[in-house]
């Protein structure tokens, strides 16, 4: 394995433990904690990273929808030309395979909405019949291999498969996306 293939695998993982939710995890024993602003987790994190991501490779504007009445959309993206896609977004552990059902109710939501499109957005990867699925009726797939060369600027756009330097990727997409996030967090609101 190629060091660069080693680097967006690492990251992959790097972006699944960054934004994983431990409230998923069953404790043995239920125990009450104060939620402490600077250890929890904001529960849309992760969909406005994938947002940003989106933003930054689209153009467009990505808008997070709210936690819950959401219809299986955890995001709007609208392009520029005002063509709007669908995004499911999960952050799962990456032998936690995406299934076909989970394909099947994006589309639902492309039909349900009229979208041009959609995307499914995951830290880990797609079983074969999502992958099918998919191909079918029209879904960008992204795994988290994909999500970490996005997140880096190492590729310009979600067909472009031919990566850039992948150390000005690194320096200048960490630069990005940590200015990104910040600017999310410090204003405390979800667009």
């Amino acid at each position: 394995m190629h060091s660069e293939e080693k680097l967006y695998e690492t990251l992959s993982l790097g972006i699944y433990h960054r934004f994983k939710n431990d409230h998923n995890l069953k404790p043995k024993k239920m125990v009450y904690r104060k939620p402490n602003p600077n250890k929890e987790e904001n529960p849309f994190a992760f969909e406005i990273f994938v947002a940003s991501i989106m933003e930054n490779v689209l153009g467009g504007r990505a808008k997070v929808t709210p936690h819950s009445g959401d219809d299986g959309v955890d995001i709007f993206h609208t392009l520029p030309n005002r063509d709007v896609y669908v995004v499911e977004v999960k952050c799962y552990k990456p032998e936690n395979l995406i299934e076909r059902s989970q394909i099947a109710i994006l589309h639902s939501s492309m039909v349900r909405y009229n979208a041009t499109g959609g995307y499914f957005v995951t830290t880990s990867d797609y079983s074969s019949a999502a992958k099918k699925l998919a191909a079918e009726q029209g879904i960008k797939l992204i795994d988290g291999y994909e999500l970490a060369q996005y997140w880096l600027k190492a590729k310009e756009s979600w067909l472009d498969t031919k990566p850039r330097n992948w150390s000005d990727s690194v320096m200048n997409g960490l630069d990005w996306a940590y200015g990104k996030f910040a600017e999310y967090v410090q204003k405390g609101r979800v667009r």
